[in-house]
């Protein structure tokens, strides 16, 4: 993704395997994004996991 491969200088494959697990990580957990209204993915989920259950019950 160039949000992450734009902003450091990979040195090899191990790196750019580190430095992308950071960034999944970072980008998933806590990163809002706008388009979920400032939450993050997995706050999303949650809530959405959340909501379904709240209404089977």
């Amino acid at each position: 993704d160039d949000e992450c491969y734009n902003r450091i200088r990979l040195r090899n494959s191990l790196h750019r395997s580190q430095v992308l697990d950071a960034f999944v990580q970072h980008y998933n957990f806590r990163r809002p994004h706008l388009s979920l209204k400032g939450l993050t993915p997995v706050q999303r989920r949650i809530n959405y996991f959340n909501s379904v259950t709240d209404v089977l019950e």
